[in-house]
């Protein structure tokens, strides 16, 4: 009886028993290797999906806190405007009233304080979030940089017309008012445009 011999590489391997122990035997061997090889290949893919499925859910839960933080920006701007529109009309009629020589009512400058100090709350508010902002989406990102200029103009803002509260305004200072709330409402809508296209390019 003739053993069998097989080359694997540079190597030999002989098979004790012979020819008639493959003939015998050989099929299972065979099926062996292959229920082996088709094990090992499985154990593959099962693992390159997982990984491929861990880094799906890492992206589409870095896309869903980008997102959670661009709304909260932009629900923070709404805010700090709508502050910033009755701040400034509350300071417009303290001077108007000043310079007509009129009362003016305790509750009204109690009122025109609570304005002011709730713009300077939702400027804070307003930074807080630029700083989210910037974390997740980068510095010079778009949304980012669009955020950073209407922070920016609503605070120009509030520093311009805060001492309104106490005594009117140089009128020069006054007659920019229009010039600073129109930059603002640009900063607002650019702002509003880049988070539209930022939700734009999740796609449908």
């Amino acid at each position: 009886m003739n053993p069998v011999i097989l080359l694997a590489g540079a190597q030999k391997i002989e098979l004790v028993g012979g020819e008639g122990w493959w003939q015998k035997n050989g099929g299972s061997v065979a099926l062996a290797i292959a229920a082996i090889t088709a094990a090992a290949i499985a154990a593959y893919v099962a693992i390159r999906n997982h990984r491929q499925q861990l880094a799906h859910d890492r992206y589409l839960r870095n896309q869903d806190h980008m997102r959670n933080t661009i709304d909260a920006a932009l629900v923070s701007a709404n805010e700090t405007r709508n502050a910033m529109d009755r701040f400034m009309a509350s300071v417009e009629t303290l001077e108007e009233a000043r310079n007509e020589n009129k009362d003016i009512s305790e509750d009204f400058q109690d009122e025109a304080k609570g304005d002011a100090d709730e713009s300077l709350l939702r400027l804070q508010a307003m930074r807080a979030v630029q700083v989210r902002v910037e974390t997740r989406l980068g510095i010079e990102h778009p949304v980012a940089t669009s955020h950073r200029d209407a922070f920016a103009s609503y605070n120009r803002i509030f520093t311009e017309v805060v001492d309104g509260l106490r005594a009117n305004r140089e009128e020069q200072v006054r007659e920019g008012d229009a010039e600073r709330e129109q930059v603002a409402q640009d900063g607002f809508e650019a702002f509003q445009t880049a988070c539209h296209g930022w939700f734009q390019s999740l796609g449908p």
